[in-house]
């Protein structure tokens, strides 16, 4: 059903924990071939046994390539599965044919799926630049926040009548030695002992959440002044 794919960008923020497949990659169920960075893959967004059926509402060629590269022939009226989009084309499974074909001979079963796709695609991309620049936003998800600063050092979860939220901490340590003055009974001089070596906050981020997304971040240390970033609330479109 289509209105799954609006939920499962919501995945990962339901449950108050940081997913360990990093949906960027969408682990080894993602095939070789479906691998272009520049496609939001469905396989990235939902869980392994959900499928995005959607229907073609018109006679349509199916192409190999997202820019209409070679014909694989055409398909008619009726139900396909989505497999990943972009901007101006999507990738569909159905009536023997995979690969790639316009959005606007596609219909869901209530609203307008091409504005739905590119909002999503949209905010899909400004997520993955943020997460290799090592940038966290507001918008972000917890998932997502999780493959920016890795696994969290402490959570706190708050139930509430409006809904699950809290805080994750990303603390950084560096071990730090000790040393103690000791002096040689025979020269009198000075010198450093090992002691003991500790390990040391270094810098510290906090993040909280509200409706599943990060609606503040804290940081300990500061190193580079700048703007907050922002990102797009992550869509959510039930009916």
């Amino acid at each position: 059903m289509m209105n799954h794919l609006l939920v499962s960008i919501l995945l990962g923020s339901a449950v108050f924990v940081c997913s360990e497949e990093d949906r960027t990659t969408g682990g080894a169920r993602r095939s070789l071939i479906d691998s272009d960075p520049s496609v939001v893959y469905v396989a990235d967004l939902m869980p392994e046994d959900e499928k995005v059926e959607l229907r073609v509402t018109e006679a349509t060629q199916v192409y190999a390539t997202k820019t209409g590269g070679r014909k694989l022939g055409p398909i008619k009226e009726g139900k396909v599965t989505l497999i990943g989009f972009d901007e101006r084309a999507c990738k569909v499974q159905g009536q023997g044919k995979t690969g790639w074909v316009k959005p606007s001979v596609l219909s869901a079963e209530n609203g307008n799926i091409q504005e739905l796709l590119k909002t999503v695609y949209q905010r899909e991309m400004d997520v993955r630049k943020l997460i290799e620049a090592g940038e966290v936003a507001l918008g972000m998800t917890r998932d997502e926040v999780c493959r920016v600063l890795g696994k969290p050092t402490k959570q706190t979860l708050r139930r509430t009548k409006e809904g699950i939220g809290g805080s994750m901490e990303f603390a950084e340590y560096e071990e730090v030695k000790h040393y103690e003055p000791v002096v040689d009974p025979y020269t009198g001089a000075v010198y450093r002992r090992y002691t003991h070596t500790t390990q040391e906050e270094k810098g510290k981020v906090v993040v909280e959440f509200e409706d599943g997304v990060a609606s503040a971040i804290e940081e300990s240390e500061q190193e580079t002044g700048g703007d907050v970033k922002v990102v797009v609330r992550p869509v959510v479109w039930i009916w």
